[in-house]
């Protein structure tokens, strides 16, 4: 705070009055300006049977071995 009568003070020296009032108001509305809005939600998680049937489609296409498949199944079947 101290820092800003400060500069109003040598805002009022050197750049005058109507200057001075301007950068009052400028510093006051960016005080009172509404925080930016909130991101908006991540998208929710695919559904288990969604997550199933991409594994299955991987696994199908030999993109994952068996292990593999078995180890991703047991993680989805036992996260929801």
């Amino acid at each position: 705070m101290p820092e800003m009568i400060v500069i109003l003070i040598v805002g009022l020296l050197v750049l005058g009055l109507p200057a001075l009032i301007a950068i009052g108001i400028i510093v006051y509305s960016r005080r009172n300006s509404n925080p930016p809005p909130a991101p908006p939600p991540a998208p929710p998680l695919a559904s288990r049977e969604s997550r199933l049937l991409e594994l299955e489609t991987l696994k199908a296409k030999n993109l994952l071995s068996e292990s593999e498949f078995q180890e991703q199944r047991k993680r989805i079947l036992e996260s929801i």
